[in-house]
Formats: structure tokens, C-alpha cells, sequence
């Protein structure tokens, strides 16, 4: 139903404000940032959002309530946001399911749009999957197949658009989302991975499990209490341990899922496994780790080397391939061939058939 304007919406562009990106703690609960280019114009809100300001002069910033749930934003008034340079706002955790079903009930007709730039509609894909892993690696209530499913959906579309821009797919490495956060760099994984096999040529079937696994990767770190995500310093003997334990844990948390193929679920057991045996968890060299998680290996490296962590700061992508390739010459960790061929496709050096 059309909403009426609230005095926050009639008074907030005569003042120069400006919104923050990240998500907030507040002592109501946890704020999660909602890019508005998925906000449907005209369409009824079912969640409650939330603008979070900072006023010219004072210090403090306001958090407070820009559109009550049921009410519809106009087109009107989205503009007015976007000049006022404004890019998310944002929705309480507990309407977590209220918004991912908000963003499924638009996203076929988004990705159908032919007004859009394909990448644009990808971006929009990227945002919907990011806000289902969070739902998901957290704890999904109801049956958890039927939710994988959803989440797989979302590979198939990425794997439509690739194979829509085959030779032009580096928009695709551009989605990537760059910080400290679990989901982002599955999500990241998830679009390397699929880009890079398509640069190899692999066959439908491959990219998609490649793509499934790396989704799903790291869930088995969901088991790791999360104060040892925020260390700096030297991770302690038993924490050292408990990490190289999340390959097991996010096998046996996947494994009896009928929508798990081999391929993926040994992706997920793999990843950490180096070439020369000294990788986790079982230690096994390169003639037993299967292709899928030798390219994993790749991948997880360089996206964890381009991203933020509160014991490094990001390099830059150049870097990063240097210090894999100086990582492969003196302990032989990753396969040779996927290594050269990666660094092609991150250089977009490969020549046209």
C-alpha cells in the first residue's frame, strides 16, 4: 500500500547527511546493510528499514526508521537517496527471512530485464546470494535441503551468465566483495572459481560443482568460536588446531545432503591439502587430491591474500600471485599447471579460439 510521508522523510534532504556502509550493533539488536538497487520501486517493503545519518556539525550519528513495514518507497524517493549520495540502508536481523524472501520474489524478474546491464543484474544475484549464506552458515531454520537448493539456484544463474560472456567475464572477478567477513570470501570463492573454470574450458558439469563446493567451503568454520577470527597475534598451539579441523567439520556437516556430489563435498575436505603433503586435514600430496580442491586450493589462497585480515592487510593482486608463485617454486603447494593458468586468467592473457 502507497505510504504517506514521515516527518523523517519530509525534513532528511533539507539536511547534509551522509550514510555509513557497514553494518551496526545497536542495544536492540544487530542492523544489516541492504544495498537500495534491490529495493523494488513501488512494491510494498515487508521488513522495516532503517537509515543510519551522520548531521553536519555534530558527531554523533542517528540511526532511525525510514520506512515502516508494508509501506512502498516510490520511485520518487529512491532518487532523492541517490543524490543525496546514499547507497544501503538497512534492516534489523530478525527480518533476515522477511528480506531474502523479498529479494527471491524479484530476482527472475530482475535477471529477465533487458534494461539492465548484465552485470548490473549480476551484482544484484551477488547481493541476494551473500544475504543467503549469512542466513544459511548461521543456522537455517526449516529443512536444510530445501534451503541448499535455493542457495545452488544461485550458482546455476551465475553459471548462465557466464557462459552468456565467455571471453568477458572479468565483471564477474569485479563482484567480489573485499573484507574480513566469512560469507564474502565464500562468495568471492564462488565467483573466482566458476570465472576460472570456464577459462579452462571445463565442462558444464565441473564449473557448477566447482561452483556448489566453493559456496560452501568454509561452513565448517561456523564450528570455530569467532574470537579467534579477531586475533592478531599467533594463533595458540589448540587454536591452530582447532582451525585446521573445519575441512572434517564442513565435510561431516555436508556429506549426507543428497544435492552434495562427490566432487564438491571433496572440495569442501580438500582445500587446505598442499601439494607436497604439508596441508591439512590428512596431509595427502598432489596425485591424491582431487582437481576440484587443487583449484580450491588456488583460489582460497589468493582471495585470502587480496582481503583484509586482522593479521595482514590486503595485498595487491600483483602481489598476491608473486607470493604464490614464490610459495609453489619452494614448497611445491599448488599444482603447477592451475597456478600458470590462473595467473593468465587473473592477467586476461589467454588469446581468443
Amino acid at each position: 500500500m502507497p505510504a504517506s510521508e514521515t516527518p523523517l522523510e519530509q525534513n532528511i534532504f533539507a539536511t547534509n547527511w551522509k550514510a555509513t556502509v557497514s553494518s551496526v550493533s545497536l542495544a536492540s539488536g544487530k542492523y544489516i546493510a541492504l544495498p537500495i538497487q534491490n529495493l523494488i520501486p513501488g512494491e510494498d517493503v515487508p521488513f522495516e528499514l532503517m537509515v543510519r545519518i551522520k548531521i553536519a556539525g555534530k558527531e554523533q550519528e542517528q540511526f532511525e526508521s525510514f520506512c515502516a513495514p508494508g509501506h512502498t518507497i516510490e520511485p520518487p524517493l529512491l532518487a532523492k537517496i541517490q543524490e543525496a549520495g546514499i547507497n544501503r540502508l538497512y534492516f534489523h536481523q530478525r527480518d533476515e527471512e522477511l528480506v531474502l524472501a523479498y529479494l527471491n520474489q524479484h530476482l527472475q524478474a530482475v535477471l529477465d530485464d533487458p534494461q539492465r546491464p548484465v552485470k548490473e543484474r549480476a551484482e544484484r544475484l551477488a547481493d541476494i546470494t551473500y544475504f543467503w549464506m549469512q542466513q544459511f552458515f548461521s543456522g537455517p531454520q526449516g529443512p536444510i535441503g530445501q534451503k541448499l537448493e535455493q542457495g545452488f539456484t544461485y550458482v546455476e544463474h551465475f553459471l548462465k551468465f557466464i557462459y552468456q560472456d565467455h571471453y568477458q567475464c572479468k565483471w564477474l572477478v569485479d563482484l567480489c566483495r573485499h573484507d574480513q567477513n566469512l560469507y564474502s570470501h565464500c562468495l568471492n570463492t564462488c565467483l573466482l572459481s566458476m570465472a576460472f573454470a570456464r577459462h579452462l574450458d571445463w565442462q558444464e558439469r565441473n564449473i557448477r560443482e566447482v561452483g556448489r563446493g566453493a559456496l560452501l567451503h568454509d561452513i565448517g568454520m561456523t564450528r570455530i568460536p569467532a574470537e579467534i577470527f579477531k586475533k592478531t597475534e599467533k594463533l595458540s598451539p589448540a587454536e591452530e588446531e582447532l582451525v585446521r579441523k573445519h575441512p572434517n567439520s564442513g565435510f561431516f556437516m555436508l556429506k549426507t545432503l543428497s544435492l552434495m556430489s562427490r566432487e564438491a563435498l571433496l572440495l569442501v575436505l580438500q582445500h587446505h591439502e598442499n601439494g607436497d603433503g604439508s596441508g591439512y586435514p590428512e596431509g595427502i600430496k598432489l596425485a591424491k587430491i582431487h582437481p576440484l580442491a587443487r583449484m580450491m586450493r588456488i583460489i582460497d589462497s589468493f582471495e585470502t591474500l587480496v582481503s583484509p585480515r586482522p593479521w595482514q592487510p590486503a595485498y595487491p593482486p600483483r602481489k598476491a600471485l608473486w607470493i604464490m608463485r614464490r610459495d609453489w617454486q619452494e614448497k611445491g603447494i599448488y599444482d603447477v599447471g592451475l597456478l600458470v593458468e590462473f595467473i593468465k586468467f587473473m592477467a586476461m592473457e589467454k588469446e581468443e579460439r
